[in-house]
């Protein structure tokens, strides 16, 4: 990424497949997700990976801001160096926020978290990663409206199927209750939320995700049984 363009002001978060670093873009506040090569790949194979990663991220960002979802934007690639420049957006994380809210700012959140995901999926496109630390809240008012920014969807894309939705359900509902596990029973807003932003499907995806979660339980059980 040119100096010229971007000037860093500090790192947000090192993970193990990315770097996200906190500045300017042109004098805009953006964010900076930088895709750190991997030595144990050859180097050609890996800088097509990490272009290939970076344009996928970029396209589900740009798919579900065009379905209405709140999402930064994207602001530049540099697919030589597997790089995003996305709009920085203000605010805790879900996560951060949830379990120090008051109940009735919890079930605006978590209805809303699940309105969120609702409208990806009514979209025919999936989160792939869907822990509340991947939703900021950008605005809890008083009263109205909370609005739920959608970051991070590198895992995510069109879904061909209601398996994809069951999945993408499944996986926000450990996430949910394993980090919120005081207020698990609330899901049940989460999901009130999800129907309303995918009043065609909801049903057969939540039937899915019920039925992935009988699955592995099933698996389990039969794994335990077959020791000893």
């Amino acid at each position: 990424m040119s100096p010229a363009w971007w000037r860093v002001e500090e790192v947000i978060a090192q993970g193990a497949e990315a770097v996200l670093l906190s500045g300017t873009w042109l004098g805009r506040a953006a964010v900076l997700k930088l895709r750190a090569p991997k030595a144990y790949r050859h180097p050609e194979l890996d800088a097509r990976i990490r272009a290939a990663r970076a344009r996928a991220e970029a396209r589900a960002l740009r798919d579900g801001r065009a379905a209405g979802v709140r999402t930064p934007a994207v602001l530049d690639i540099d697919e030589g160096a597997g790089a995003l420049v996305l709009e920085r957006i203000d605010g805790p994380t879900v996560r951060a926020a949830y379990d120090g809210l008051p109940d009735a700012d919890r079930a605006r959140v978590a209805r809303a978290l699940g309105g969120v995901l609702g409208a990806l999926h009514d979209a025919g496109l999936v989160h792939g990663d869907p822990t509340t630390s991947n939703f900021i809240v950008e605005r809890l008012p008083p009263e109205g409206s909370v609005s739920l920014a959608t970051i991070d969807m590198s895992m995510g894309g069109p879904a061909e199927g209601v398996e994809e939705r069951g999945v993408d359900l499944r996986l926000l509902h450990e996430a949910f209750c394993s980090t919120h596990h005081l207020h698990e029973r609330e899901f049940a807003l989460v999901l009130e939320g999800y129907r309303a932003g995918n009043p065609g499907g909801a049903e057969g995806a939540i039937s899915r995700m019920d039925a992935i979660a009988s699955r592995g339980r099933y698996q389990a059980r039969g794994a335990k049984e077959g020791t000893g």
